[in-house]
């Protein structure tokens, strides 16, 4: 059996109340290499959403330049 488990409040909180992603937008996600978690958790409940199109972006630590 599967089992679900909510998001932390503060992913929902980003997602839902700060940023007001809807069905069909855009988002955009970035965040440095050990903020690997937030971006996952993030990222799960974007898709939620259904949203139109998602990106991330990950910062290696100490570069200015994307992975």
């Amino acid at each position: 059996m599967t089992e679900k488990t909510e998001a932390p409040r503060w992913v929902t909180n980003v997602i839902h109340t700060c940023m007001g992603l809807q069905r069909g937008e855009k988002i955009l996600i970035v965040v440095d290499e050990p903020l690997g978690h937030a971006r996952d958790a993030l990222l799960a409940e974007a898709a939620k959403t259904d949203p139109d199109g998602v990106q991330v972006t990950l910062f290696q630590s100490g570069s200015s330049t994307p992975q």
